[in-house]
């Protein structure tokens, strides 16, 4: 019998796995918090405040989620290469201690703990 891997394309979040966060509720998250909608965080809009926590959640899905940058810049609608920019830049910052940088980080990693992860038990 013939037996062919399904696209992940073809059904969003079929290739999540236990642990694994579901992108588009977090981002939803970050966007009520940040008082942006999603579709501003996904655009090439290159405003400093949409740059910066577009960045840092690059960070986070690359460090916390073990994202690689070619699949977090397919989601992003952006190269591989811009995504590891903007993953380094943050890097930088946070060794300097930009203050801004650390401010929005630090808000995206509070969502990150606090959202629900593929697989994980719900206490309704």
């Amino acid at each position: 019998m013939n037996h062919r891997r399904i696209s992940p394309y073809v059904y969003p979040g079929l290739d999540l796995s236990p642990g694994d966060i579901d992108v588009a509720n977090f981002l939803t998250l970050i966007g009520s918090h940040h008082k942006v909608k999603v579709e501003d965080i996904l655009s090439k809009c290159r405003e400093q405040h949409l740059v910066e926590l577009r960045q840092c959640v690059w960070h986070v899905l690359y460090h916390r989620e073990k994202k690689n940058y070619s699949r977090l810049g397919r989601f992003f609608g952006r190269d591989h290469a811009t995504v590891l920019y903007g993953v380094k830049k943050v890097d930088n910052l946070m060794k300097v201690n930009d203050q801004q940088i650390q401010k929005v980080l630090n808000s995206i990693l509070l969502i990150y703990k606090n959202c629900k992860h593929y697989g994980q038990a719900t206490n309704d």
